[in-house]
């Protein structure tokens, strides 16, 4: 992608650039630029989301289909851009970066817990009806499906969900722990 322009993007928590198109396109790859992180370049009053900017719309769209095998391959174009002092990123603005994946990273651990949660409590209260043979859970299941071969099937289920939602809310709990 030939062009001249050039963006400082908040990296990491940290300002950093200039970058050239091919150069955000090679960070999106690596998962390290988005559409939520901040960008400035020359002539802008603030650091905005990238994609807020119109400019940096072809950067984010999806790559052109591969070339028919009979046409020469082309030399990447040599991009030059001026040096240009960024101002710096406001602390809100870094905290603001960063905490934009923290919060969603947050989000997705804490709706895994309440799963886990749900799931334990489900298997706790399956495998107590069939360690106190309460018959609470088989009664109504065969009411429910006029079969009494599926309760077992049913306890096996309700420890594997205990067993599961256990091992899920310890590893979702020591990542929060982690981003904290």
């Amino acid at each position: 992608m030939e062009t001249d322009l050039s963006y400082h993007a908040a990296i990491d928590g940290k300002q950093d650039g200039p970058f050239d198109f091919d150069a955000l396109g090679v960070l999106i790859k690596q998962g390290k630029f988005n559409k939520e992180t901040l960008v400035w370049k020359q002539g802008m009053a603030d650091w905005v989301p990238a994609g807020e900017v119109a400019e940096l719309a072809p950067v984010f769209a999806p790559p052109p289909p591969p070339a028919a095998a009979t046409a020469k391959p082309e030399s990447p174009p040599v991009t030059v851009t001026a040096k240009t002092e960024a101002p710096k990123v406001s602390e809100p603005n870094l905290q603001q970066a960063s905490s934009i994946d923290t919060t969603k990273e947050e989000q997705k651990l804490k709706k895994s817990i309440f799963t886990s949660v749900i799931n334990i409590i489900l298997g706790v209260l399956i495998c107590l009806d069939f360690l106190f043979e309460a018959d609470i859970i088989d009664d109504f299941l065969y009411g429910l499906l006029g079969s009494s071969e599926i309760t077992f099937i049913i306890h096996i289920i309700g420890l594997l969900a205990l067993i599961s939602g256990t091992f899920t809310l310890l590893r979702a709990k020591h990542k929060l722990k982690e981003l904290k």
